[in-house]
């Protein structure tokens, strides 16, 4: 029987960065290129600290974490938080290096988008530093009780690629836990016996009682 298609064999002549190129015809159309990719190198994510561990409240957090290579300037530390939390209605952030900025490099721009905290640097960080830690601030906890998905941290070049990155088999998944405390209330007496309990609103500045 007859074979159904153009078999295709390897040329061997020609160099191995540029093979060739047939169309669906079996006709050489030309040569391509092949680039070498380049492994993502691994951020270790060593610690995750926060203010206060009260769903809803606005909160600072410091992340403690290390890299594999230096940080240029005009790279990005990027921290994406879990599923849990909910920045609807926050457009803003702010970003530091912990320890009056000794404990990082300067950040020059820090953005918010979704769940996503991006800051650029301006200046370059040397892995050979050690831990670095930034401090996240005016973010709110998430809005219910419970376990928080683990954090993902990476490092953006310029051009937006992930050159580094934490890897959960690598690093320990953070997991915050939220509870609700001895939240403020008022209470009040009605007829001088039962009690009446309001809970103050989290997004709420205040609220009003009527008593007729």
């Amino acid at each position: 029987s007859s074979a159904s298609g153009p078999i295709f064999v390897a040329q061997t002549s020609q160099a191995e960065d540029s093979p060739l190129v047939f169309d669906a015809f079996g006709q050489q159309t030309g040569t391509t290129s092949l680039s070498t990719a380049v492994p993502t190198g691994v951020l270790t994510l060593s610690h995750i600290e926060v203010s206060n561990e009260t769903p809803r409240l606005v909160a600072t957090t410091t992340f403690t974490f290390t890299v594999s290579t230096n940080i240029a300037a005009n790279e990005y530390v990027v921290i994406d938080y879990p599923e849990n939390y909910n920045f609807l209605g926050f457009t803003s952030v702010t970003c530091a290096g912990a320890n009056n900025g000794a404990d990082f490099a300067t950040i020059g721009e820090c953005t918010l988008n979704g769940r996503r905290v991006q800051m650029k640097l301006s200046s370059v960080w040397q892995a050979s530093n050690g831990s670095a830690r930034v401090v996240v601030s005016d973010l709110p906890n998430p809005v219910g009780e419970g376990k928080t998905q683990p954090f993902s941290m990476s490092i953006l070049n310029a051009s937006g690629d992930i050159t580094q990155r934490a890897y959960t088999n690598q690093n320990t998944p953070f997991i915050l836990t939220f509870t609700f405390g001895d939240e403020p209330r008022f209470e009040f007496k009605l007829n001088g016996s039962s009690t009446l309990t309001c809970n103050r609103g989290a997004y709420t500045d205040g609220f009003e009682v009527s008593i007729a």
